[in-house]
């Protein structure tokens, strides 16, 4: 009676074990596919993230060059019109032509 106690109570720890054994399979697969889950998911932000800040830095490039010429453009028009010396001269040789005429000194 001994043994058949102990020949059916090795079975059934055998067949928890192989339960167990199953379970813990189980647990490793799942375990596998949500890490791979997460790493592609990872993947997936840091090249959506580093396209962000690639996308980014050519706006803000593009933006830099924009304003360079605005204001090389603005800093030209300025120059124009800050630079009176030839309307200086111009008028000045006009004037001595009007002293000459009138033959007067101003």
């Amino acid at each position: 009676m001994d043994t058949l106690t102990k020949k059916y109570f090795d079975q059934h720890i055998k067949r928890i074990e192989s339960r167990f054994d199953s379970v813990e399979s189980r647990f490793d697969l799942v375990e596998r596919n949500m890490k791979k889950k997460i790493e592609d998911e990872i993947h997936g932000l840091v090249m959506m993230t580093a396209k962000g800040f690639n996308d980014l830095d050519k706006k803000i490039e593009d933006e830099i060059h924009g304003l360079v010429m605005m204001t090389a453009k603005g800093f030209d028009d300025l120059d124009k019109r800050l630079d009176v010396r030839d309307r200086v001269d111009k008028l000045e040789k006009k004037m001595t032509k009007v002293e000459s005429a009138l033959n007067v000194q101003l």
